[in-house]
């Protein structure tokens, strides 16, 4: 089965990340929950604040946490329209409204947000005494990932850098791909030199630039959605690198949009079935390959994807069908499909056709395979 799993990891690159080894089969999965409109409209604020647009926030974020607002309770809106108040110069303004919210829930949320206005206006004595239990030498707040981070750019700055690291490291467990997230292990590749520990520094600094790029396609890619509601390609784009993030049920949540918008699209469907695949959900993967070939029968990914699941599942003559269909057309002769030479070569060998196993056996070694037949 190993060779199966790796010739299917290196098809499923084009699409987007390998992923881990094949799971087991289980029983199809719902397709992703959606958000409730107050969850989806806050997600959209915080998205917004991503992306450096507070005044999208503002345009019905402020009404709605003052006064008869319908989220005066909601701690989580309150923060998110202080953030969005303070960086559009409104400082001032974001204070009176976390004061003024002191009954929103959960009130964690509200000290939280209101450590990060300290952070920013530099009151770093502001930041620790809002977040930091002396007596019991951890956070107050250690259920709100961000005052992890909060606390440990407080820390850093004050250059208290023995602490820093257990602060952000514990950040970065509960939010590895968040906006703060590069820099955080900027600040961890410091700690790291302060304690000569270059080994250390230069896997943090690595982790950091790597997540500095995934960043900027991600925010590129999220705003060609916003610019481009409608067009399919930004939405796969996204989905592709939630998925390389490991982040499946928002890769599922951003397909299904995509598909509702333009079911006829194919590579929609291929990633759809990738995304399954992940989630273990082999039958919905079938299904989601079947109907990417419907609609596009040279996609020879889902086509090659569809062999390999076939294959797994004991269905070596469907597995053989669609082998001898891709390797007949142009990717026979595309490098990238040298697997597949040798997949339908082991194929031939345990149905007794050897002559065809050689044959498809020589022309994956023609494209430079080493495995053993």
């Amino acid at each position: 089965m190993g060779s199966w799993i790796g010739a299917w990891i290196c098809a499923l690159a084009w699409l987007g990340s390998a992923g881990p080894g094949l799971p087991a089969p289980t029983q199809s999965l719902q397709p992703a929950p959606k958000l409730s409109d107050v969850d989806a409209r806050l997600s959209r604020w915080e998205e917004s604040l991503d992306l450096d647009l507070p005044k999208e926030v503002l345009v019905d974020g402020e009404a709605s946490v003052r006064g008869k607002g319908d989220l005066v309770g909601n701690a989580r809106a309150v923060a998110l329209v202080a953030r969005a108040l303070a960086r559009s110069g409104r400082t001032e303004d974001a204070l009176e409204l976390l004061k003024a919210s002191s009954a929103a829930r959960p009130l964690e949320v509200i000290t939280a947000e209101r450590a990060r206005l300290a952070l920013e206006q530099d009151d770093l004595d502001g930041v620790i005494d809002l977040l930091w239990d002396s007596s019991a030498k951890t956070l107050k707040t250690p259920a709100i990932p961000d005052a992890w981070w909060i606390a440990g750019r407080a820390r850093a700055r004050q250059g208290n850098w023995d602490q820093v690291p257990a602060l952000l490291e514990h950040y970065l467990e509960l939010e590895p791909r968040s906006a703060q997230a590069a820099s955080s292990w900027h600040l961890l590749a410091q700690a790291a030199l302060r304690r000569n520990d270059g080994a250390r520094a230069q896997f943090c600094v690595a982790r950091e630039e790597a997540l500095g790029r995934w960043h900027s396609y991600y925010n590129a890619r999220r705003i060609q959605v916003r610019e481009h509601p409608r067009e399919p390609l930004p939405r796969l784009g996204l989905a592709q690198l939630l998925l390389e993030a490991e982040e499946l049920a928002r890769a599922r949540a951003v397909l299904d949009e995509l598909l509702a918008i333009t079911p006829e699209f194919a590579q929609g469907w291929l990633a759809l079935g990738e995304t399954q695949r992940k989630q273990s959900d082999l039958a919905g993967a079938r299904a989601s390959y079947d109907k990417a070939l419907v609609l596009d029968p040279g996609l020879d990914i889902a086509r090659y994807n569809r062999a390999v699941l076939a294959k797994l599942q004991g269905r070596d003559e469907d597995a053989r069908k669609d082998l001898e269909v891709l390797l007949a057309g142009p990717a026979g002769r595309d490098r990238r499909f040298a697997a597949a030479h040798l997949d339908f070569a082991r194929l031939m060998a345990k149905s007794g056709d050897l002559e065809r196993s050689a044959a498809a056996y020589a022309r994956y070694q023609e494209f430079g395979g080493k495995e053993k037949l």
